[in-house]
């Protein structure tokens, strides 16, 4: 250290993730057609979606989904290799086919994961689709 100014020692914290940054793909449900507008979620008659994003999940493909508290819709965040695979689980989703949501299919690179949650070594392009 210089005369006057303290030693500066190496900060022992390691990098928030190594892991190189995945790309998932996000499903933004809008409501469609059929969406009964200012009526409840329970009253959608939502039950084979639901049913449909769990076996999305139990395949693992579907990691996260829900609905959105500010506005009608939800979102999903899907693993799989690229748009066409992520559009092809979102066309036979019950609430898709009985336009009750419209779906947008955006990618997204988690540029924060200090847990490194979405670890992958996918390096899918950067892609952008709008599925009705």
């Amino acid at each position: 250290a210089r005369e006057g100014l303290p030693a500066v020692e190496p900060d022992p914290t390691p990098p928030l993730t190594t892991a190189p940054v995945p790309v998932l793909y996000v499903i933004n449900y809008r409501p469609g057609p059929t969406w009964l507008a200012g009526r409840p979620l329970g009253e959608q008659g939502l039950e084979q979606h639901g049913s449909y994003m769990y076996e999305l999940a139990q395949r693992g493909q579907l990691l996260v989904a829900g609905p959105l508290s500010t506005i009608e819709g939800g979102l999903m965040i899907l693993r799989v290799t690229n748009v066409d695979a992520a559009t092809s689980l979102m066309k036979p989703d019950p609430a898709v086919i009985d336009g009750k949501f419209i779906g947008e299919i955006s990618v997204w690179r988690p540029g924060i994961d200090p847990a490194g949650r979405f670890a992958s070594d996918d390096s899918s392009p950067d892609v952008r689709a709008q599925q009705s």
